[in-house]
């Protein structure tokens, strides 16, 4: 029990904290800023620490504490980058009837291009309350939660490595800050829903070759799936100014502002963009999951039929090509609901099978693949 209560004590000794006492966004920010020499330090090495300020501490009410680590990383082109994390630390009383501590990353779907609207800052700023509900959820099962800024200091959104090695490190990150680097001293899992998902599932597939030491207990996706402006009008009402306000804005709320426009309707040649040489080379690099290694741990993928921001048929496909090749997935179709819906009844399946997963207990199925339609509502 000593060893137990020992390894949650986080290792102040070999780092500088410091108490983030104002909120500063991350581009005005030197701390967000990778120290000289960071480039010879090893991936997943923290670089800079500091308490988390207190407005996002309070938020989750159920944590003891809460950090933010800054850590070394690597981008899409494997040079030497950094990123970042907020880990809260469950209350004793929470984590006392665990045998094992618990990880777990959750991945927020907070696709934006503008730094500034980052989870370390916008988790008190922009995202709310139902980011938060989720990791009160994993707090009160003791569990540490890990909330990392994926996309990287220059919010390199949709490059797909970057937000795998991101999440990754941050893993390494929290486990040495915690004191839990032995092999088998603790179990940890992902989770991500719609981009969240994305940067979850490219963990997964380069789990293997990018950080072979990790053993991770399970992988929780929802709405995993397989993005200009030199053609863009500029004029009309679909014009460049008009596309690029989103660069500067939260998801939510770009969403609501091109809420049922046609998006290649802003391109002079419409979606003929989309078969550029250059493009296809990106997105094979930065967007198709399934094609960067096979997921090493068990996988639960959930998706709503009818989700009206992508086809089922790119989830069906995702998880066809990677059940082909050896994985281990349990995958439900939800017959009910949209995209928000199955972020929510999906959402509690998903903490369900991570709770098994983190709990160490056998999950279903136990080689191979299932896909299952299911019928769960927001209101069950």
């Amino acid at each position: 029990m000593g060893r137990f209560a020992n390894v949650w004590m986080p290792i102040y000794g070999l780092l500088t904290t410091v108490l983030a006492t104002e909120l500063i966004p991350p581009s005005q920010d030197p701390w967000y800023a990778a120290p000289p020499g960071f480039e010879s330090k090893a991936p997943g090495t923290i670089l800079r620490t500091r308490q988390a300020p207190p407005n996002i501490t309070a938020l989750a009410n159920n944590s003891v504490e809460a950090h933010q680590l800054l850590f070394r990383s690597t981008d899409t082109l494997y040079r030497p980058s950094w990123a970042v994390t907020t880990v809260f630390l469950p209350t004793e009383e929470s984590r006392a009837g665990r045998n094992k501590p618990a990880l777990l990353s959750y991945q927020i779907p907070y696709n934006t291009l503008d730094v500034d609207q980052s989870p370390s800052y916008g988790l008190s700023t922009i995202y709310g309350e139902n980011i938060m509900a989720d990791v009160r959820q994993g707090l009160s099962q003791g569990w540490i939660v890990s909330v990392p800024d994926f996309e990287g200091p220059e919010a390199a959104f949709s490059a797909g490595p970057q937000a795998g090695h991101a999440v990754l490190d941050s893993v390494r990150a929290v486990l040495s800050f915690t004191n839990l680097t032995e092999p088998d001293s603790a179990r940890y899992a992902l989770w991500g829903y719609s981009g969240g998902a994305f940067a979850s599932g490219f963990a997964g597939e380069l789990q293997a070759s990018y950080a072979p030491e990790l053993d991770i207990a399970g992988i929780a996706i929802g709405e995993a799936r397989q993005y200009l402006v030199d053609h863009l009008h500029k004029e009309g009402t679909h014009n460049a100014t008009s596309f690029l306000s989103a660069l500067h804005i939260p998801a939510a709320e770009a969403i609501a502002l091109f809420s049922g426009q046609d998006i290649f309707g802003y391109f002079t040649n419409g979606d003929e963009i989309m078969r550029a040489p250059e493009l296809a080379r990106v997105f094979g690099n930065n967007w198709h999951e399934s094609y960067h290694g096979i997921p090493q741990m068990p996988v639960y993928a959930y998706k709503a039929i009818h989700d009206e921001n992508t086809n089922i048929r790119t989830t069906d496909e995702h998880v066809a090509r990677i059940c082909g090749v050896g994985a281990n997935v349990l995958y439900d179709r939800n017959t009910v609901g949209g995209h928000e819906d199955e972020a929510i009844s999906g959402g509690r399946r998903a903490l369900k099978w991570l709770s098994d997963a983190l709990d160490g207990r056998q999950l279903e199925p136990a080689n191979g693949c299932k896909v299952q339609n299911v019928t769960v509502g927001v209101s069950l």
